[in-house]
């Protein structure tokens, strides 16, 4: 039999967990680990394997190892790209996957209302007070009859205009109506009033609208406005490469992910977010989700990566062998299986496809 020897990478989702029992058993779990327990079973017939489980911080010395030969595989998510592909390997496509980048929401609620506010209201008020001075005017000379009958002072008629015209461009036009003479010169003024309050009324729900809907997207990063941005990640992470190409500034560092999410968390304002695939991006966001309400992934317009198994060039019957183990879980169905345990309803189709 030929010797494989495999490095599990240890850590959260998406690597393997190590689990530990009362009875003091251990046992390891992860989407891709438990693939791969079951892609060797497939195997067991022509090769022997000897696993060691490692916590990663450092993916570009993970490739390393694997092109010197000390380890034949590494059993964690690796995108290709030119460079892997001149020192390792990798196997056909596992699952698809997306680069992403974890931030916090810049806005709190209270200033969206108040940005949406000073927007949104300050200028259609200011709006409704000159017009409505003016319409008050011509309601106040043209329907005077309506004053006399409130039992008012004749000093507050006008007044009583004013905030009748206000009142009706706010939606409120009950007393507009209902007071009314019916001659006819005072209809078309009330209808005349009316349709301006509904064009108003109209013109502040769309612009208070669109304004809480961009406030809501603001701080979601995409292609166009990451550039000057500064983010962090895991030293040798291929999506920190794919978000420098498009304008970001990137700084690796040798951590663990898991050490790298909570300093994030304790300096947020060191970085803008760091760069993950999204899967483990929604791992933290349901980690932290009590502690950290307004995390955030970004990731709609960052395409989607595949995630492989890297492999040792010398190895080339055994990575033959592997992808039709690949094929076999995908076409039992096992992946999908996997996927629906592990992963958002949302991402099972990058898991069939």
């Amino acid at each position: 039999m030929n010797n494989i020897n495999v490095l599990v990478l240890v850590g959260n989702e998406p690597l393997a967990k190590k689990l530990t029992y009362p009875d003091g058993r251990t046992e390891y779990k992860g989407l891709y680990y438990d693939l791969w327990v079951e892609m060797k079973k497939g195997l067991l017939n022509k090769y022997r394997f000897e696993e060691t489980f490692l916590e990663n911080n450092n993916d570009t010395r993970v490739i390393e190892v694997i092109a010197t030969g000390k380890y034949d595989i590494c059993i964690a998510p690796f995108t290709p790209n030119y460079k892997r592909l001149k020192l390792v390997n990798f196997t056909n496509s596992i699952i698809l996957d997306s680069p992403s980048i974890l931030h916090f929401r810049k806005r709190t609620y209270f200033t969206t209302l108040y940005e949406v506010i000073k927007d949104v209201f300050i200028t259609p008020l200011l709006l409704i007070l000159t017009v409505g001075s003016l319409v008050a005017v011509l309601l106040y000379y043209v329907d005077s009859e309506r004053w006399g009958k409130l039992g008012i002072k004749k000093i507050h008629h006008f007044r009583k205009a004013f905030l009748t015209v206000v009142s009706s461009f706010l939606s409120e036009t009950g007393f507009l109506v209902e007071t009314s003479s019916l001659y006819l010169y005072n209809i078309i003024l009330i209808i005349l009033i009316l349709i301006i309050s509904t064009i108003i009324t109209v013109y502040i729900q769309a612009t208070a609208t669109n304004k809480v809907i961009e406030l809501s997207k603001e701080g979601i990063y995409n292609r166009q406005n990451i550039q000057d941005r500064h983010f962090v990640t895991q030293t040798g992470y291929d999506d920190g490469e794919q978000i420098k190409k498009w304008g970001g500034n990137v700084t690796y560092e040798d951590k663990s992910v898991d050490e790298i999410v909570k300093e994030y968390l304790k300096h947020q304002s060191k970085y803008d977010g760091i760069v993950l695939d999204k899967t483990e991006s929604e791992y933290y966001i349901n980690y932290y989700k009590y502690r950290y309400s307004n995390l955030m992934i970004s990731y709609s317009d960052f395409g989607f990566i595949e995630e492989c198994f890297p492999v040792n060039k010398n190895k080339i019957n055994f990575l033959e062998d592997l992808n039709l183990q690949i094929l076999n879980v995908q076409t039992i169905g096992f992946t999908e299986r996997m996927c629906k345990e592990y992963r958002n309803a949302s991402d099972i189709n990058l898991c069939v496809s």
